[in-house]
């Protein structure tokens, strides 16, 4: 490989052209980079503003020279450095943009030389730096100087064309990025290099500083070679374990690497682009979750692409046809559970058809179970048992919410041994799908219920776990909305598997509030003045449903007696039964309360 230090301009005026190949992931610099960039050339421009000289060295290009007899001729493969060429290009379509629109200015106050000169210079700037002439088909065409990968080249060049590409929330990550560089480069630098400029013949002079510092004083190591699998080596140590690059943009990497050459590539580029347009946190729980669904074990925490690509992506080259179909499958898959697992992960039901057999009530014990108790350590188990059946993924769900509940909630016993568990379960259910049966997973929790959570500890924990605390009432929502789901059950039976006599009626988790029996801002001469110390304990607790429109506010028992009875809350009605609240009437209830969670909350 030769090395050899130029600048900026340099390399973009050279013939030929620079592309980024399919394994590199797109364009990824955010707000912290971007102000890096200007401050940089900031400072170096307000150095030459004064009359020094001063240049900047902003790191390595690495490529391979691709020679290519087609039509298009010879051009760079950019192994690393696409985010330095990608931004400078943003600023230097930036500054062509700024003389055109000075040559309209000058236009307009009768200025005719500076308005040819600010149209020439922009002309050479987009011929000589931002594109290039060459033939294509026999006819003359405009190419670009730098090329993104697939999911940026097309909205790439609207950017430099200033065609204003709209981007909004569900566009790409990498779109977005891009368009905040291009507003955040004029605005920090062009804008305020111009701002204080009284004439055109003033901007064009700092407009030309700026030019000078970036085409000629940004300076570059630009490593090149000729082979390209020497490139790949050279990728994956500059970027493996971590210079910005994440797992997904690894293995994404290493996919297309592998793929090189099969018709397959494309297919895999698609896959990879579409996972890795969802946030990084996102992306790597699905990776975690996908391994452990099929491993028995979690990756190593700093080791996910390591031990992902030992997984499913240890082939060699060259690779066969055979291989190609294998990690196509495997893409497939990824495809597939991705969307089940964004699914899960939001509490959403992740089967498209609706069944007599699974109520709107049992789609939403998965919510509850993902937002209300904040249990995702299950998912890599929850992915696997979408490969059953719908009724099993219900019952399996109101199994796991109402013993996490227990387990982890209150009892607080660390989950180690149960994340153990579920990613063994799943491993089971994905080697056996058919015949896998829910029993085998129920007879180990009941194996940990028994160590760990015995009603002994659950009942003890219990009062103190469910108290009404500012700011975070998740989980106290979550019992409160049980217990009234199987209180009719706990009551009139108690025996055998929990059941909602009426599981068609759904509580909308994020819209019901806590109520307060004994108010929680009393008033001074409220009568029940004694219960003041328990106002907080679930003895002294009950909800509001969405639907029951109250107003009751603070108002002592009496006062909202009436509110109680017209609540389609049944533990509102119960309490719309008593003449007063008074200490023993706290008693009593929440002592009933532990009686029906140890019927409800048990394996």
């Amino acid at each position: 490989m030769n090395a050899r230090e130029l600048s900026i301009g340099d390399a973009l005026h050279e013939r030929n052209p620079f592309q980024i190949p399919k394994y590199q992931r797109a364009y990824a610099w955010k707000e912290e980079q971007i102000e890096d960039f200007v401050k940089d050339l900031r400072e170096c421009w307000e150095t030459v503003t004064s009359g020094q000289n001063r240049s900047h060295f902003f790191g390595g290009i690495v490529t391979v020279l691709i020679r290519d007899d087609t039509l298009k001729g010879h051009h760079y493969k950019v192994i690393d450095g696409q985010q330095r060429l990608a931004t400078f290009t943003i600023l230097i379509s930036l500054i062509e943009r700024s003389y055109r629109e000075l040559a309209e200015e000058a236009k307009g106050e009768g200025e005719k030389e500076k308005c040819e000169i600010c149209e020439s210079r922009a002309d050479t700037l987009r011929t000589e730096y931002l594109t290039y002439k060459s033939e294509v088909d026999g006819k003359p065409q405009e190419l670009a100087r730098l090329e993104l990968s697939q999911r940026d080249n097309q909205f790439f060049p609207e950017l430099v064309k200033h065609s204003d590409p709209q981007v909004d929330r569900n566009s790409p990550l990498s779109h977005r990025n891009l368009k905040n560089a291009y507003d955040s480069i004029r605005a920090d630098l062009i804008d305020e290099i111009l701002k204080d400029a009284n004439s055109v013949e003033e901007k064009m002079k700092r407009l030309q500083i700026l030019q000078d510092v970036v085409l000629d004083y940004s300076l570059i190591i630009h490593i090149t070679g000729d082979d390209t699998g020497e490139g790949h080596r050279l990728f994956q140590v500059l970027n493996d374990r971590g210079v910005g690059l994440t797992d997904g943009d690894l293995l994404r990497s290493r996919t297309l690497e592998l793929l090189e050459g099969h018709a397959d590539q494309n297919i895999a580029e698609e896959v990879w682009d579409s996972l890795l347009s969802e946030e990084i946190s996102t992306v790597d729980q699905f990776l975690r979750a996908f391994y452990s669904s099929r491993e028995s074990k979690r990756p190593r925490r700093s080791n996910l692409f390591d031990d992902f690509s030992g997984a499913f992506l240890s082939f060699r080259f060259p690779l066969s046809q055979r291989d190609a179909d294998q990690i196509l499958k495997l893409l497939q898959e990824i495809e597939e559970e991705r969307a089940i697992f964004l699914n899960i992960k939001s509490g959403t039901w992740p089967f498209e058809q609706d069944i007599p057999q699974v109520s709107r009530w049992d789609k939403n014990r998965l919510a509850l179970l993902m937002n209300g108790l904040n249990h995702q350590l299950c998912i890599p188990l929850l992915l696997a048992a979408v490969k059953v059946s719908q009724e099993f993924f219900r019952d399996l769900v109101m199994c796991l919410e109402r013993f996490v509940f227990r387990y982890v909630i209150i009892c607080d016993v660390h989950v180690g041994n149960l994340t153990k568990l579920y990613m063994e379960q799943a491993a089971q259910i994905r080697s056996n799908s058919q015949n896998y049966k829910l029993s085998t997973l129920i007879e180990e929790l009941k194996k940990l219920q028994t160590e760990d959570a015995p009603d002994s500890v659950f009942e003890t924990n219990l009062p103190e776990k469910m108290q009404y605390k500012r700011g975070g009432n998740k989980s106290l929502k979550y019992f409160l909305i049980t217990i009234e789901d199987y209180r009719r059950w706990a009551l009139e039976s108690g025996q055998g598997k929990p059941k909602a006599f009426e599981d068609t009626k759904v509580f909308d988790f994020s819209r019901i509030t806590i109520e307060h029996i004994y108010p929680r801002n009393a008033r001074d001469n409220d009568q029940n003045a004694t219960l003041e110390d328990c106002k907080n304990r679930f003895g002294n607790l009950s909800f509001w449903s969405s639907h029951d429109n109250t107003r009751a506010g603070n108002r002592p028992f009496l006062e909202k007696k009436d509110r109680y009875n017209k609540s389609n809350v049944g533990l509102n009605k119960d309490l719309g039964q008593l003449n007063e609240w008074a200490p023993e009437k706290f008693n009593a209830r929440e002592k009933e309360l532990i009686e029906l969670s140890k019927k409800i909350f048990i394996i």
